[in-house]
């Protein structure tokens, strides 16, 4: 599931490139399409970077649960909020980037709080990996180097330059982890 039409158009051509039958690729806001979708309907449901964005993360994990056949797999990767005691101020600058990035607050979960979430909603839990020692550094990493690029906006490469900063620091690593897990509808 991704919103992006430029994310999916590059997919489709991708899966178009390698094969002769390709999966069909959605692009619309989440919470429309997958209320739409009829029961039981995917084996798998795959999301990169996007589940921390929805509206309502209790009422997303009842609906692919309800739009996934018996046996099926949900799989996604995302930030999520760090299981640590934070103090005052580190709570509120930690709730600051979450508003700034568009994290709606009903959808701000911690690992443990996410498996008690999906156990509730009817998953069994397949794991969870913890990728940001990776995702951090190499994304901060990243931007550096593409915010020198001359073609970018001054404006602009600050901006970025100041995030690639925060994601490869030690604020980062206190307020949030990236994680990797699949949970399974019982068959």
């Amino acid at each position: 599931m991704n919103g992006s039409s430029v994310q999916v158009r590059f997919a489709k051509n991708l899966l178009e490139s390698r094969s002769d039958t390709s999966p069909e690729l959605i692009c619309s806001p989440v919470e429309t399409a997958i209320v739409s979708f009829p029961y039981q309907s995917f084996d798998r449901i795959l999301c990169l970077d996007s589940a921390s964005f929805f509206s309502d993360r209790k009422e997303f994990c009842r609906q692919v649960f309800r739009v996934l056949k018996p046996g099926g797999r949900f799989v996604s990767a995302e930030l999520v909020l760090k299981n640590s005691r934070l103090g005052i101020i580190d709570s509120w600058l930690r709730d600051l980037v979450c508003t700034l990035s568009s994290i709606p607050k009903n959808n701000r979960v911690t690992p443990d709080s996410l498996s008690r979430l999906l156990r509730s909603s009817g998953f069994i839990s397949d794991g969870f990996d913890f990728l940001e020692a990776d995702v951090f550094g190499g994304f901060s990493s990243f931007l550096k180097k593409k915010t020198k690029e001359p073609y970018i906006p001054q404006r602009i490469a600050r901006k970025y330059s100041r995030f690639a900063e925060f994601l490869g620091g030690e604020r980062m690593k206190r307020y949030f982890q990236f994680v990797l897990y699949a949970a399974v509808k019982p068959g």
